[in-house]
């Protein structure tokens, strides 16, 4: 019985471990593109936590990606 539960137990730790490692990425760039003579607006972001300045960063950020 304690090797069948220690052995259980490795099995479902090796799955965690195994499921935490994989990643998926997605290329926007190549599926989507945005055009060339059009102008894109970005929103403003509100700023719902106490860090301050945050919404302002991300669309910072936002405005850096596009």
């Amino acid at each position: 019985m304690q090797i069948k539960l220690q052995s259980l137990f490795f099995s479902v730790l090796l799955m965690i471990f195994l499921v935490s490692c994989s990643t998926v990425r997605e290329n926007i760039t190549k599926n989507k593109k945005f055009p060339v003579n059009q102008t894109i607006v970005i929103l403003p972001f509100e700023n719902l936590t106490q860090t301050p300045y945050a919404g302002l960063k991300a669309s910072y950020i936002t405005e850096g990606v596009l």
